[in-house]
C-alpha cells in the first residue's frame, strides 16, 4: 500500500464524516459558488470541481477562498502526474482521477494531500493502492453494480472504495452497505441546478443522499 493511504488526513475527515463527495462538472463556474453554498449549508463538505471546466484552473483558488473553513474543495479529472502537481498548485484540498495515472501518487505524496485515483479491476485497484493513492475511485460504479464492491472487498477487506459515475442518490446508501466508505455523486445529485435550476431542490437531494448513507451505516454498525 502506498505511503499516503493513512498520512494524508485518513482520506480527508470530511469524505470520512459524510460519506458523500459532490461533483461540478459545467461549462463554466457561473453557478458554482451558488451551488456549493447550498451543498455546505445542507451538510455536504466535500466538493470536486472537475477539470474539464475549461476555465477552473485560473478560477479554483478565489472559488474555494469563499469556502476553506467549511468544506474540502477538491480537484478531479487528474489525468497527468503534472496536472495533480498544478491542482496542488492552486489549493485542491483533495486530488481525483479516473484512471490509474502514472506519478500522481508521487505527487501527492510529497505534498501530503488525499489522492482518490480512478479504477476498475482488482488488478487496477491494487497499483493505485500502491502507487500512493488515499482510496480507490471505483469508476465507472453504474457498469459494475453494487455487489461489485462486496465481491472485491472479499478478498480485499482492507482496500479502501469510493464509487463514482451514474450513481443515483437514493442508492448511496446501498453502495455503503456493500462496504464502501463513501460514494460520489454528480449529475443524480446536482441536477440542474449548475444551469441556474432549484437550490431547493438540491437542497431536498441532499438530505435524501446523507440520510441514505447515515442509516447504511448505522445498520452496518
Amino acid at each position: 500500500m502506498g505511503e499516503i493511504n493513512v498520512q494524508a488526513a485518513a482520506m480527508g475527515t470530511r469524505i470520512l464524516r459524510t460519506g458523500i463527495v459532490a461533483v461540478l462538472r459545467s461549462r463554466d463556474t457561473k453557478h458554482y459558488r451558488a451551488v456549493v453554498e447550498t451543498l455546505v449549508d445542507a451538510g455536504i463538505d466535500s466538493v470536486e470541481f472537475t477539470l474539464t471546466t475549461p476555465t477552473i484552473l485560473d478560477e479554483f483558488a478565489a472559488l474555494a477562498s469563499d469556502f476553506r473553513t467549511r468544506a474540502a474543495i477538491g480537484l478531479g479529472s487528474v489525468t497527468t502526474a503534472q496536472l495533480a502537481r498544478a491542482a496542488i498548485d492552486v489549493g485542491a484540498d483533495f486530488v481525483v482521477t479516473p484512471s490509474v495515472v502514472d506519478g500522481a501518487g508521487e505527487v501527492c505524496i510529497a505534498a501530503q494531500v488525499p489522492l482518490y485515483m480512478g479504477a476498475f479491476t482488482p488488478t487496477e485497484m491494487t497499483i493505485a493502492m500502491r502507487s500512493g493513492a488515499s482510496a480507490v475511485k471505483l469508476f465507472p460504479a453504474s457498469l459494475a453494480g453494487v455487489g461489485y464492491v462486496r465481491e472485491i472487498r472479499a478478498p480485499m477487506p482492507d482496500l479502501l472504495i469510493m464509487p463514482s459515475g451514474g450513481i443515483a442518490v437514493a442508492d448511496a446508501g446501498h453502495w455503503i452497505e456493500a462496504g464502501a466508505v463513501a460514494v460520489s455523486l454528480g449529475g443524480g445529485l446536482v441536477g440542474d441546478a449548475l444551469g441556474g435550476g432549484s437550490l431547493d431542490a438540491l437542497r431536498a437531494r441532499c438530505g435524501v443522499a446523507l440520510s441514505a448513507v447515515q442509516a447504511a451505516r448505522e445498520a452496518a454498525a
